[in-house]
């Protein structure tokens, strides 16, 4: 795999905390690369006017400050899927930096059609479905469940980062990350969950863009 990572200026015990993570518990990458994150809370007076405008960035919050790092989260993952692309990349797993991981497991059998598979989530469960699915890979039905988790994503092929990246960068108005790719990928691409997931959001650090990790239920241990 290649891994890329997103993390502020301001924050290098984070830096050095995902560094850990990843060379402690992935030993089998070919590329790691620092993207340095986009920081709403530098914006300009321009920029604050203009991302603050929900003519210009879809969001329910009211808080500036919040919607400003909610911009910078989107700006940032933008900015490395462009790194990607411009690389040539062949495949590319997404991380913010404040996870935990755990053994990655071998994903060679990845399912052919996959667009994103996500080694880490949080969920909101929408309704029961009849028959939990079982297995390695848990195909996302955004009819039961809503999945969040920009925070640990791979994407298996440059023309599938290509294909997610005009997706998400054609809208005419974007919002945060995940709900972007919630609204506009789940429906009409092939996501999966990888089964148990390997990587988990880490409560040590505070939620730059506001975000309570306990709002959302995460998945029972035997779904994944």
């Amino acid at each position: 795999m290649n891994i890329a990572y997103i993390n502020l200026n301001r924050n290098p015990e984070r830096n050095e905390y995902i560094l850990n993570e990843i060379k402690n518990n992935i030993t089998d990458f070919k590329t790691l690369k620092r993207i340095e994150a986009v920081d709403g809370k530098e914006f300009n007076e321009e920029e604050k006017e203009y991302w603050g405008s929900r003519k210009n960035f879809r969001t329910m919050c009211n808080i500036k400050d919040r919607v400003y790092s909610r911009v910078g989260c989107m700006l940032s993952h933008k900015k490395l899927l462009e790194y990607a692309i411009s690389n040539q990349l062949d495949n590319i797993l997404i991380l913010e930096d404040d996870i935990t991981i755990s053994t990655i497991p071998d994903i060679n059998d990845i399912p052919k059609n996959t667009d994103i598979l996500y080694f880490g989530i949080t969920l909101q469960e929408v309704k029961e479905e009849k028959e939990k699915q079982t297995g390695k890979y848990i195909k996302i039905n955004p009819e039961y469940i809503k999945v969040f988790g920009g925070f640990a994503y791979y994407i298996p092929s440059l023309e599938k980062i290509k294909e997610i990246y005009n997706i998400l960068f054609s809208l005419k108005r974007n919002g945060s990350i995940d709900n972007d790719i919630k609204r506009e990928i789940h429906p009409r691409c092939n996501c999966y969950i990888l089964n148990p997931c390997p990587i988990k959001a880490d409560e040590i650090f505070m939620s730059e863009i506001g975000y309570s990790k306990n709002q959302y239920k995460t998945l029972k241990k035997e779904y994944c």
